[in-house]
């Protein structure tokens, strides 16, 4: 683009007296006018981008004997567009997946990607309330200026209540840009938020006999599983056998404390829908009552954050020598005999009085003509 322009009037050398008149006088010799200024605008805002300008100085002149004469100066320059601002606005979850009672951390960075500062920016965000509440820090920020390459963050905390799935919305920024229009921009969405539980169940698989003999081999088996949404970690089932009751051999992830007869299953996680078996194979060496009992059942949620426990009942038999058991079936299968005749019996009897007794009819007397 060129600016093209012209001075209405000759250059002169204008003298000024005290007493207020002024005199013209051409121009001499190596003489000199004061500067000349001349004055360029530019539009407002130009279209798209920056613009480039060029202004030409063309000076004319005649000398005393009637020549004339010219000369052409150039000057450039540029006008640049006018600064924006421009937010960046990214929002973070950490983490996605969250046991209830856990926590998680929600952090925004608004980053002033554009030439010009932006003001009076308010950050506003929301989470859902039926999942979450807000344990630390605060959902709203507020900040009077940001200007171009600078950068703030804040965040907050919330801990999840109850199971399920829970959407993390945008947070919204609103702002005054370099006009002193007012703006609002929006962050990424925070994602989906699994809040889990893990539940572990039991199921005792195998046990003793209610009556066994001394010296056999009986098998005590018990399976948990996790029939929750999240992982388990570090279950721990401790059982405490009594003295007499020889271990004989345990199954995976069984430590034996054989001063104490204390056996601990320890499973380091289990995730969702598996299962785990607690294995003993024992062997009672004496005759007597026998418990087999589990003084400890617990496990602890994905984050190791909360501790969960669990009971599983007690198992009890007899162990007994192999005449005892041979006197004691004898007496039950008489016990069982003598039961079934008195039944009979009682049947038998009831039946018969149960009959009807038959009627006695009385004949009367017949006359005779």
């Amino acid at each position: 683009r060129i600016l093209s322009g012209s001075l209405t009037e000759p250059i002169t050398l204008v003298q000024k007296f005290q007493n207020g008149t002024v005199v013209e006088y051409p121009l001499p010799p190596n003489g000199y006018t004061q500067d000349v200024v001349f004055v360029v605008k530019v539009p407002d805002y130009p279209i798209v981008g920056n613009a480039a300008y060029k202004v030409t100085i063309s000076v004319e002149w005649d000398d005393l004997a009637g020549r004339h004469f010219n000369r052409t100066a150039e000057e450039g320059f540029t006008v640049i567009e006018p600064g924006r601002t421009e937010l960046i606005v990214t929002k973070e979850v950490t983490p996605l997946v969250v046991p209830v009672n856990g926590t998680l951390s929600v952090t925004i960075t608004i980053r002033n990607d554009g030439e010009e500062a932006a003001r009076n920016i308010e950050i506003s965000d929301i989470y859902p309330e039926q999942f979450f509440e807000l344990v630390s820090g605060e959902t709203t920020f507020s900040r009077s200026i940001l200007r171009a390459g600078e950068t703030v963050t804040f965040s907050y905390i919330l801990r999840a209540k109850m199971e399920g799935r829970a959407p993390i919305d945008r947070a919204i920024v609103e702002y005054i840009d370099e006009t002193g229009s007012p703006r609002h921009t929006q962050s990424n969405p925070g994602g989906v938020v699994n809040i889990v539980m893990p539940s572990i169940k039991y199921e005792i698989k195998d046990r003793p006999e209610p009556y066994e003999i001394v010296g056999s081999y009986v098998v005590y088996r018990v399976s948990v599983r996790n029939e929750g949404s999240g992982v388990a970690r570090n279950i721990e089932i401790i059982v405490k056998l009594p003295d007499t009751l020889m271990i004989v051999s345990v199954g995976e992830g069984c430590d034996i404390e054989e001063t104490s007869n204390i056996v601990k299953f320890k499973v380091s996680e289990l995730p969702p829908n598996e299962e785990k078996e607690l294995y003993l194979e024992l062997r009672p060496l004496t005759a007597g009552r026998y418990n087999i009992t589990v003084t400890g059942a617990t496990y602890y949620s994905p984050d190791g954050g909360t501790k969960y426990t669990f009971s599983i009942p007690e198992v009890e038999f007899r162990a007994m020598k192999p005449l005892a058991v041979r006197v004691m079936l004898t007496v039950v299968l008489v016990a069982t005999v003598v039961i079934v005749a008195v039944l009979v019996v009682a049947i038998t009897v009831g039946i018969r009085i149960g009959k009807p007794k038959p009627s006695i009819r009385r004949l009367g007397r017949k006359g005779f003509r």
